[in-house]
């Protein structure tokens, strides 16, 4: 049995394991203390009942390794506490570890079933970065020696740092829900709104509108909104959205500002600025849409040669870890079997 001094709901997250269960709970609520405890009384009730029970039949994932070994070390001495300290050096090969951890375990634990080299090594964050930049750089400069059209087209829009970090960061989000290039969808959104919104606003500054005297510097904000913002932005709005666009809508923003003025101008220039930048974020949707075929050949071309890389490297990072330890337990139902067993 746990202490009675657990909460009503701590209590019922240690004793129910007759089904799943889902606890949300904020920092320092006592979750790692509710986790060891549960491990605890899983413990306790498989060896009333399992004669041969051994810590290995449990399964607890933490978020840091720092976690794993904390609830490590509360088990231990729980354990000991308990008279149960013959199972406490079963705790150092115990299922008790991040997420990464079971899966790299896994995946040692059955290299040949799951196809990897048995030296494979995990890169860390920092070295699977330099791996991803490293290869990314090959692949698109072999791209560009072949003068493929999708790179041309897109590095006729987007310069070329800006377009390597966004192929990087649509490549990470992929991984980590193990999706392929191809899969790519950018629905289009509609700016015809927050443009309403942001003609509304610009009324108001043009106007003075709710500023009984305007004072010289709100004036000259009012003739700049006029004679430069609004037809600047009329020009831009007509226009097909580029990257260029976007750098012009930013220039807008500074155009204007609420450092004098009357309460209802200072509301207006932010209403101005946070309409501006919705259209921008709708605008490199926008652009993103229109280019979404160069976007998904070329991380095609970049996915392949990443796989092709880490074979003959023999080397996994963080995301493939999981998508190879996926892919083992699915592809092998008997595998599956005997973890859940």
């Amino acid at each position: 049995m746990v202490f009675m001094d657990f909460l009503p709901e701590q209590k019922a997250a240690i004793e129910t394991i007759d089904r799943n269960i889902c606890v949300s709970a904020g920092a320092g609520s006592g979750k790692t203390t509710v986790l060891a405890e549960r491990y605890l009384y899983i413990t306790r009730n498989e060896l009333e009942n399992i004669s041969d029970f051994s810590l290995d039949n449990i399964l607890a994932l933490t978020f840091s390794e720092e976690a794993a070994n904390e609830i490590k070390k509360r088990i231990a001495k729980k354990l000991e506490a308990g008279g149960l300290g013959r199972l406490v050096p079963q705790l150092e090969n115990s299922y008790i570890s991040t997420i990464h951890a079971f899966c790299h375990r896994l995946l040692r634990e059955n290299v040949f079933e799951a196809g990897l080299d048995p030296d494979f090594e995990v890169l860390d964050d920092i070295q699977a970065g330099a791996f991803l930049r490293e290869t990314l750089e090959e692949t698109l400069q072999k791209l560009f020696r072949d003068q493929d059209p999708q790179l041309l087209k897109l590095l006729a829009i987007f310069p070329a740092n800006s377009l390597k970090d966004d192929l990087l960061d649509i490549y990470g989000r992929l991984g980590s829900f193990d999706l392929d290039a191809g899969e790519i969808i950018l629905p289009p959104v509609s700016a015809e709104e927050p443009i309403k919104e942001l003609r509304k606003w610009l009324d108001i500054l043009t106007s003075g509108q709710g500023c009984k005297a305007p004072t010289a510097p709100v004036q000259k904000q009012m003739e700049t909104a006029q004679a430069d913002v609004i037809p600047a932005l009329d020009k831009i709005l007509s226009a097909t959205p580029t990257a260029k666009t976007i750098e012009q809508l930013e220039g807008l923003k500074k155009k204007l500002n609420k450092k004098s003025g009357c309460a209802s101008f200072k509301e207006a220039v932010d209403g101005y600025k946070s309409a501006l930048e919705t259209i921008s974020s709708i605008m490199a949707d926008t652009i993103s849409l229109t280019y979404r075929e160069g976007f998904r050949s070329v991380l095609q071309a970049f996915s392949a040669a990443v796989e092709v890389k880490k074979k003959e490297q023999s080397v996994l990072d963080f995301d493939s870890l999981q998508t190879s330890a996926e892919k083992l337990l699915l592809a092998h139902p008997d595998l599956l079997k005997n973890y859940q067993d």
